[in-house]
C-alpha cells in the first residue's frame, strides 16, 4: 500500500467518523428518562411544539428554588429529599423536553428558552427565586442567571462549556464546528453579578475539576464560593454531609 493511498484511507476514517459524532452527538448528550408515576404535583408549561412539565413542592412560600438536572437524571428522585432539606422555599424541579412526562426535544435552545419561560411564570408568585443545576443542568442554571435576576446561583459539577469538555474527550476533531449544543457558561459568566455557590466532586471524572474552576474564576470572586467535596465522584457528590450543609447555608445568605 502507497503512501497515497494510505492517507486517502486515514481521511475517509477521520471524515466518518467526524459525521458519526455530527449525526450522533444529541444521542450522546441527552439520556432522557421514561415517564415515571411519581405522585408529585407537576405544573405544565406549553410550547408551540412540545409541552414541559415541572414537578411542584411546597407551594405558597416566599423564596422559590428553581432546580435543573443533568443530562440523565430523573428529577423526581430529588422530591423527598429537596422538600425536607429546603421547607421554606418552594420547589420547581424542571422536566426538559422529552424527560419524564415532558414532550418534545431537548437541546441547547430549547432549554434555555423553557427555563426563562418556566422563571418569568414563577417570578410573578414569589419575590426571590433561586436558580440550582446539576451537571448539564448547571448551564442552564448559569443563563438563566445571566438573563434574569436570580436570588441565588448554586452550580452542581458545573463547567465552562460542553464544548470544552468535548474536545477534550475528542482531541482529534473540531468540536467548535461539529457541536451544536455548546452549553457555553464562561460566557454567560459575566453577565453575572449574583452570589454563587460551586460544588465540585473532588474526584470528578467526567467533568474534571479544571473545568469548574476555570467558571469560578469568571465569577465575581466577591460573590462565589467554591466547595470542594471530598472523597466523591461525579454521580456520588450529593452522597456527602457536606453537599447539602453547603447549599442550606448559602440559602440563608442574604445580601445587606
Amino acid at each position: 500500500m502507497n503512501i497515497l493511498k494510505l492517507a486517502l484511507i486515514i481521511v475517509l476514517i477521520y471524515a466518518s467518523v467526524s459525521a458519526y459524532l455530527f449525526i450522533t452527538q444529541r444521542s450522546l448528550i441527552y439520556f432522557p428518562p421514561p415517564p415515571n408515576n411519581h405522585g408529585y404535583p407537576e405544573e405544565v408549561f406549553q410550547f408551540e411544539n412540545a409541552q414541559v412539565n415541572v414537578i411542584t413542592l411546597n407551594q405558597d412560600k416566599t423564596h422559590a428554588l428553581l432546580y435543573f438536572g443533568g443530562n440523565a437524571e430523573a428529577v423526581e428522585y430529588n422530591a423527598s429529599v429537596f422538600s425536607k432539606q429546603f421547607p421554606h422555599h418552594s420547589i420547581y424541579l424542571v422536566q426538559y423536553r422529552g424527560y419524564g412526562s415532558s414532550t418534545g426535544t431537548p437541546t441547547e435552545a430549547n432549554n434555555y428558552s423553557d427555563a426563562l419561560a418556566v422563571f418569568d411564570r414563577l417570578n410573578t408568585r414569589h419575590t426571590h427565586i433561586s436558580a440550582m443545576g446539576r451537571s448539564l443542568g448547571s448551564g442552564v442554571a448559569t443563563f438563566v442567571a445571566s438573563k434574569r435576576n436570580v436570588d441565588k446561583l448554586i452550580l452542581i459539577t458545573p463547567y465552562d462549556s460542553l464544548e470544552a469538555i468535548a474536545q477534550s474527550t475528542f482531541s482529534f476533531f473540531p468540536m467548535s464546528i461539529l457541536l451544536l449544543d455548546k452549553y457555553n457558561s464562561l460566557k454567560h459568566a459575566k453577565n453575572i453579578q449574583n452570589h454563587s455557590l460551586l460544588l465540585l466532586a473532588e474526584h470528578d471524572k467526567i467533568i474534571p475539576t479544571a473545568h469548574s474552576t476555570r467558571l469560578a474564576g469568571a465569577l465575581p470572586a466577591s460573590l462565589t464560593k467554591t466547595v470542594l467535596i471530598r472523597n466523591t465522584e461525579h454521580n456520588t457528590i450529593s452522597s456527602g454531609e457536606l453537599y447539602f450543609k453547603s447549599i442550606r447555608q448559602f440559602l440563608n445568605i442574604h445580601p445587606q
